[in-house]
């Protein structure tokens, strides 16, 4: 049996990662059937993440929020697992006997953190309530006014509010004045649209640097000239290209970079040290997941039936969150670079010979394997490949992050 699993990242006050809910399916063959291969899935995830994927691969360092069902409390199931790196999350629908508080006690005991997910303003099983550490609410299934009860009932106690299904920036700063303590959603990869924003000089300078290197025929001479004038942009590209191949002597300069490692991969470099120097205040987690989506394209581009070109497929993954960086809306972002119309439809969200792998790709990572199966079988990708290439994908944006940032945060440098 194969099975599927995605993160999504959960964030702080301050938009730091602290987590990743652990999102699985043990088949994508009938994606209709879900909740019959619950149990079969989690089993399968707990014997085989540390073998086949690993899971520090997938949470890289931080905690991970995994669902249990009743059966697998009951057949101490969590304790597979590291509680210093592991939340038990137990669905809100589960009817607690005393059978099961009983158990959950003791993981309480042994020094797991619990969190209920999928909570409601009316949730009835106070007994089961009084021993959850983290309160997970959905905003899709919580009215305004729900919300404010819900804030007012935990206001006074120990217990962590975390904010799931969050689709907006507006929606993230409410919660956060609420009093929400935990985020989780895609809001982070999303532009503000904030009236008036106006990008820094050094913003500026460097969309110009990536029009320029993505031009057909670069001009070497020009792009050096332009990222030596950024001190900032220099180190960091320096760090990855040292970071990615063995060389006696450290490469000291863009020219030497470039006399080294040749256009092409020199160009790769570039487009990821550009997108990372566009951050403002947006959480760095946005660059691991452009580094993520392009990586997936590019594997998934060599095995694919389609034999699209490679370079296409990471540029679109890599300029995903182009949008968010920028704050403006896709096609104000991407419609000036000067790349292949293709390219851009793309990422406007029309249908192209790229679309299926890219809507492979963002399905896979929000975990919904129904668009992940449909997407994959247009791609002519077998599923099988699929958690393969997600787990390399992430280490490898996981590797890449950490040689930008080799503190683990991101720091001014100079």
């Amino acid at each position: 049996m194969n099975f599927y699993l995605a993160r999504q990242p959960i964030f702080d006050r301050n938009q730091i990662v602290i987590g990743y809910e652990i999102i699985y399916r043990s088949s994508l063959n009938s994606p209709e059937k879900v909740d019959s291969e619950y149990d079969e899935a989690t089993s399968r995830l707990l014997l085989n993440s540390y073998l086949d994927i690993g899971m520090d691969t997938l949470i890289g360092g931080h905690i991970a929020f995994i669902n249990f069902d009743r059966e697998l409390v009951l057949k101490d199931s969590p304790l597979l697992l590291n509680k210093s790196t592991t939340i038990i999350q137990i669905p809100s629908d589960i009817v607690p006997d005393s059978i099961f508080l009983d158990k959950i006690s003791e993981f309480k005991n042994d020094g797991y953190l619990i969190s209920l997910a999928g909570y409601l303003d009316n949730y009835p099983h106070i007994n089961l309530l009084e021993l959850v550490d983290i309160i997970q609410v959905d905003l899709t299934k919580n009215t305004a006014s729900s919300l404010k009860r819900i804030v007012k009932r935990f206001q006074m106690t120990t217990q962590i509010l975390l904010a799931k299904n969050i689709e907006s920036h507006d929606s993230y700063e409410t919660l956060k004045r609420m009093g929400f303590e935990l985020f989780q959603g895609y809001y982070f990869c999303k532009p503000t649209l904030t009236k008036g924003k106006i990008l820094q000089h050094s913003n500026l300078n460097n969309v110009e640097i990536l029009k320029l290197s993505n031009e057909s025929e670069p001009n070497i001479k020009e792009i050096s000239k332009r990222i030596e004038e950024d001190i900032n942009l220099t180190i960091k590209l320096l760090r990855l290209v040292n970071s990615s191949h063995y060389f006696m002597n450290k490469i000291q300069s863009v020219q030497h970079a470039l006399a080294m490692v040749g256009v092409q991969s020199f160009k790769n470099w570039l487009n990821i040290a550009l997108m990372d120097s566009l951050l403002g205040e947006q959480t760095p987690e946005i660059i691991k997941l452009s580094m993520v989506r392009m990586k997936m394209m590019e594997e998934i581009g060599h095995i694919g039936k389609s034999k699209l070109n490679t370079d296409s497929l990471k540029l679109i993954g890599l300029l995903s969150v182009l949008d968010a960086l920028l704050d403006k809306n896709m096609m104000d972002a991407v419609g000036p670079l000067p790349i292949e119309r293709e390219l851009k439809i793309t990422l406007f969200g029309k249908d192209t010979i790229y679309t299926p792998i890219y809507r492979l790709v963002l399905g896979y990572e929000k975990g919904d394997f129904n668009i992940a199966y449909r997407y994959a079988e247009k791609a002519g990708i077998h599923l099988d490949a699929l958690p393969q290439i997600y787990a390399k994908s992430i280490q490898w944006a996981d590797d890449l992050y950490n040689h930008i940032y080799p503190s683990g945060e991101p720091t001014v440098l100079i």
